[in-house]
């Protein structure tokens, strides 16, 4: 009898350090990064990490490098907006979270990473990124979007999300459509003259950052809009991060513009953290508490789809931070962290009513309440983002490209 339970604690010993392998290979990588200059431009700052070492790349394409690739909605889908992806390489294929995949009967938004095996087809969950208004009778085949989901729906949506959570963040910036676009969906508000015309400028500066870092070492970023951190993300080599980071930067700038031009539309100070120089200061030492608070995180193994490879890892920090990293056999492929943003967490999780007259730069700042996010985020807010919470609504633009009311 002892010989038996001896025997099966061993096995299970055994199993759970086989087990831990993925997790291992985390931390690892974690412990060699380290901050670099920070970069900004305009509205956004960018702290970039490197590694230490050589990077161990990891054996996968990625969507936006494959050819191979297709989705199609499932005829019996265990769960609505589920949608089945195909992966026709020899290459483990690599989905970003945030993609906005346009087409089929609705558009959708993938959650979080996958890492689909070579050959394989796998069901995976997404998020309606449309009003059910823009159903689709026939369906259309999908297409993916060139811009990654902003950060905050990304965020939003890795660990959970309604289906209402993209509409309602469209229906903020429904003014910004093109003339004539009657659709309610997340790729209207990309479509949009008005915000490309605005963020091509900062936009084309920050796709330049992996090229302009040459160093093999580079491998990702803190990123701040307005001087609140967005992300911590890295990949596993430059070489997949200068893939990725031009649909990544497009999300980010589009949802700046926005509240850019709103600001502007409005007389209201931009929102942010004080003067250029001091909001890179200041996401600076949070870019460093959040890189300390890393590499002391736990770390938690989901459950693998049918027809993925590879760790999906669930990353939780001490003050509440999550993320998650993927890993495949022992390297690490993506890693992303997603810290609170007391701004946004109140502009978008919450409606705002206020006058259509402009609003009076000199008055006191409106105090922000509880929003929909379940947290009073309001002492950590600016004057000028009280402000712009109390007086921001989607009115007050006419004309071609972006404007009037539209219900």
């Amino acid at each position: 009898m002892r010989t038996c339970t001896l025997i099966l604690v061993l096995l299970a010993t055994t199993t759970a350090w086989a087990g831990d392998a993925d997790i291992d290979a985390a931390k690892a990588f974690v412990q060699t990064l380290q901050l670099a200059p920070t970069l900004q431009s305009g509205d956004v700052t960018v702290v970039p990490l490197t590694r230490e070492g050589a990077p161990v790349a990891p054996k996968v394409v990625p969507l936006w490098k494959s050819k191979k690739t297709s989705f199609a909605e499932p005829e019996f889908p265990r769960r609505r907006y589920d949608v089945m992806v195909s992966n026709g390489g020899d290459t483990a294929l690599y989905l970003s979270g945030g993609t906005v995949l346009v087409g089929g009967k609705i558009d959708r938004l993938v959650r979080h990473d996958h890492l689909i095996a070579p050959g394989a087809s796998c069901e995976i969950r997404t998020l309606p990124a449309a009003s059910s208004a823009d159903t689709r009778k026939p369906p259309t085949p999908f297409e993916v979007s060139p811009v990654l989901a902003p950060l905050y729906l990304r965020a939003q949506a890795e660990f959970g999300g309604s289906n209402s959570l993209v509409p309602n963040f469209v229906a903020k910036w429904i003014e910004f459509r093109n003339e004539g676009d009657k659709r309610k969906s997340l790729d209207a508000i990309v479509a949009s003259t008005t915000l490309r015309e605005y963020v091509v400028a900062p936009e084309q500066k920050l796709e330049t950052l992996p090229k302009a870092l040459t160093t093999p070492n580079t491998v990702g970023g803190v990123s701040a809009i307005h001087g609140r951190i967005q992300s911590l993300a890295v990949y596993g080599t430059n070489e997949l991060l200068a893939e990725g980071f031009p649909a990544a930067v497009k999300g980010a700038t589009y949802a700046a513009a926005a509240i850019a031009i709103r600001s502007q539309i409005a007389k209201i100070p931009l929102p942010g953290r004080g003067e250029p120089d001091k909001r890179k200061e200041l996401v600076r030492q949070d870019a460093q508490k959040l890189l300390d608070m890393l590499q002391k995180a736990t770390y938690r193994k989901d459950k693998a789809e049918e027809g993925e490879v590879g760790a999906s890892i669930q990353i939780r920090l001490m003050d509440g931070t999550r993320g998650r990293v993927t890993v495949l056999d022992g390297a690490v492929v993506h890693l992303i962290l997603y810290p609170k943003d007391p701004f946004r967490q109140q502009l978008y999780g919450r409606a705002i009513d206020v006058p259509d007259e402009k609003a009076d730069p000199e008055a006191e700042p409106v105090e922000s309440g509880d929003g929909s996010t379940g947290g009073d985020y309001g002492s950590d807010l600016s004057d000028d983002e009280r402000r712009f919470i109390g007086h921001g609504r989607r009115g007050g633009r006419g004309g071609r490209g972006g404007g009037g009311r539209r219900r």
